[in-house]
């Protein structure tokens, strides 16, 4: 999770998507709507990359990332593990299933 200075986003976009590599870049947002002259600008330099193969998502944000932006915003200690997760949006952590193996 990264933050960019609103007077430097195409600079930013330009010295750090290389040509030679395909780049994919999320927006995420707490609310449906973004109005933002930031996210505007943002989504014009990003445009500019797409002749290079590049692409970006927009979508909104998850119960994770919603508690992860309130813990540094409020200067507060993250732990994963202290958190009362909404068991019907959020399988955290997810520990995958071993396979047993079948006998020849």
């Amino acid at each position: 999770m990264i933050e960019i200075p609103t007077n430097n986003i195409s600079d930013f976009i330009k010295a750090n998507y290389k040509q030679k590599f395909k780049n994919i870049t999320y927006i995420c947002s707490k609310t449906d709507t973004l109005q933002s002259e930031s996210f505007f600008v943002l989504e014009k330099a990003l445009k500019s990359q797409e002749k290079y193969g590049d692409y970006y998502n927009i979508r909104r944000t998850t119960q994770e990332e919603d508690t992860v932006l309130k813990h540094k915003k409020n200067n507060e200690f993250y732990n994963s593990e202290d958190i009362n997760w909404d068991k019907n949006r959020i399988t955290f952590p997810f520990i995958k299933p071993k396979l047993e193996k079948t006998k020849k």
